[in-house]
């Protein structure tokens, strides 16, 4: 884990809310990592961006929703949650 999405509002397969890092090594990097994306270059080609899965902390180790991440910017975290199997392959085999 790396940090939390708070107050996200959902569009569609979109979720957009406020970034909260737990201040980790880990954390850090992929505060510094998504800063750098470009989104509409993300939502263009999803290589672009990079992988997380979102996990409730009500849920058990392991299990989650497969996302792409567009970007972080203004404090706020941008992505795009995959639902698809297909699609989820896609993304595990592709995005890093």
């Amino acid at each position: 884990m790396v940090g939390e999405l708070r107050d996200a509002v959902s569009d569609m397969w979109y979720l957009d809310g406020t970034w909260i890092s737990n201040s980790t090594q880990a954390a850090q990097e992929f505060d510094v990592l998504a800063r750098g994306f470009d989104a509409r270059q993300v939502i263009d080609d999803p290589k672009k961006g990079t992988r997380v899965l979102l996990c409730d902390a009500d849920t058990p180790d392991d299990s989650g929703a497969d996302a792409l991440v567009i970007s972080v910017y203004d404090d706020r975290l941008l992505v795009r949650r995959v639902i698809d199997k297909a699609a989820i392959t896609w993304l595990k085999s592709n995005v890093h």
